[in-house]
């Protein structure tokens, strides 16, 4: 995972709770780093950090957002050959099923493919990192690649 994909994410979040809380309204995010499974992931950069199982979230438990950071992988085979691994299978249900419960999917460079793996980019607009660009569109042509 690149560790810009989550922490600048995770630092505008948590700068916009601390804007409602001085506010009087409170947080609106709370934020939760979730795998395929819960495990101690390291980062591109060797931080580490624990991550919650998404199988073990409750259907209830549905999130508003969603978002998926890139992966540390910058060559085109490998990467879809994680994209196509059998844990990111699990990965691909669970985004299934949030976005039937009208949760909000976002992606970052890399992460743009599980998106399109689950089908859930079909027919729409999407963007990925340039160098990923013509493989994107190779094995994802029903996706409109910008």
């Amino acid at each position: 995972m690149l560790d810009s994909s989550l922490g600048v994410l995770m630092d505008i979040l948590e700068a916009a709770n601390r804007v409602r809380t001085a506010t009087g309204r409170g947080p609106a995010f709370d934020v939760r780093v979730v795998g395929v499974e819960a495990a101690r992931v390291t980062t591109a950069r060797g931080f580490t950090l624990a991550t919650r199982g998404i199988l073990r979230l409750q259907p209830v438990e549905a999130p508003s957002i969603v978002v998926l950071p890139g992966e540390d992988e910058t060559q085109p085979d490998a990467l879809m050959a994680s994209v196509r691994s059998g844990k990111r299978r699990s990965l691909q249900r669970f985004l299934q099923g949030c976005a039937g419960s009208r949760s909000l999917l976002t992606a970052n460079c890399s992460g743009v493919f599980h998106l399109a793996e689950a089908g859930l980019l079909d027919g729409k607009p999407a963007t990925t990192a340039w160098f990923l660009a013509t493989r994107f569109r190779q094995e994802f042509p029903r996706v409109e690649l910008q």
